[in-house]
């Protein structure tokens, strides 16, 4: 009978048997890590999730005191002509994205407002489905030349923890031969139609109400509601908040320099 062991050294034997142990003890040993490790993520989530839930309440209790100071500076600027296109002019990044025909329209703009008051909306054919309003910032103009809208509005949805989504009511109602996303597109695109390339390189500024890829990260809008919302009087005034600290402390020297020569 031949042994099926013949001509394998008995060290040698034995030491593959304990390699395969040690696999075995070490996967055992990393499947239990891991089985650790992922009950200590559930727990991290779970904390993440009531931070995030407990800064959106207090971000939102903050919001009802906002509010209404906003409503009653927005009463201020009524008195201002032409307050919110200067504002929106003078802002360095938006102001780039303003085309010499926009410009026309913005002398029309009456008022902007940011809607931050979070809500809850149902979604009719997808119950029980919910989408929330992160904001939503509303244009209001006066009469114009090229479209007859008197309110412009575009929100921004959140569904879940990580999809944004952003939306416009209606198709900007333009008049005849006066449609800026398409006037200010390539030759012969027609962006009206849904063309994506005239879309993406549409130089009007209204261009920014048809595009939603990627609402997520939206710079406009959070331009306008962090930065121009916010700080409207400064961007109205063309105030540079360096510049004046600069110019201060330029005239504390000047002072100090006088005063030295006085006391000598």
């Amino acid at each position: 009978m031949t042994n099926t062991t013949e001509g394998i050294p008995a060290a040698k034997k034995a030491r593959i048997e304990t390699n395969v142990v040690h696999e075995i003890k070490m996967d055992a040993a990393v499947a239990k890590a891991v089985e650790l490790i992922e009950a200590d993520e559930d727990n991290l989530n779970k904390i993440i999730d009531e931070q995030s839930e407990a800064i959106i309440k207090l971000e939102q209790e903050y919001v009802a005191k906002l509010t209404p100071i906003y409503a009653k500076r927005s009463d201020n600027i009524k008195n201002i002509p032409d307050f919110w296109s200067t504002a929106f002019q003078n802002h360095p990044v938006i102001a780039q994205l303003i085309d010499e025909q926009d410009e026309e329209v913005f002398k029309s703009l009456k008022e902007i407002r940011v809607d931050l008051v979070n809500k809850d909306i149902s979604i009719p054919e997808g119950s029980p489905k919910v989408k929330t309003l992160n904001y939503a910032i509303h244009f209001s103009f006066g009469e114009n030349d090229y479209f007859t809208d008197k309110e412009i509005v575009k929100s921004f949805y959140q569904f879940g923890d990580h999809i944004i989504s952003s939306t416009v009511p209606a198709q900007i109602s333009w008049k005849k031969d006066k449609n800026l996303i398409a006037l200010t597109s390539p030759e012969g695109a027609t962006t009206a139609d849904g063309d994506d390339e005239a879309e993406s390189t549409c130089t009007s500024f209204f261009g920014w109400f048809e595009d939603h890829d990627d609402a997520e990260n939206d710079e406009i809008g959070e331009h306008i509601r962090e930065d121009l919302w916010a700080h409207a009087l400064v961007y109205y005034l063309n105030e540079d908040e360096d510049d004046d600290d600069e110019l201060g402390e330029v005239d504390l020297e000047e002072e100090e320099v006088e005063e030295e020569e006085t006391a000598e």
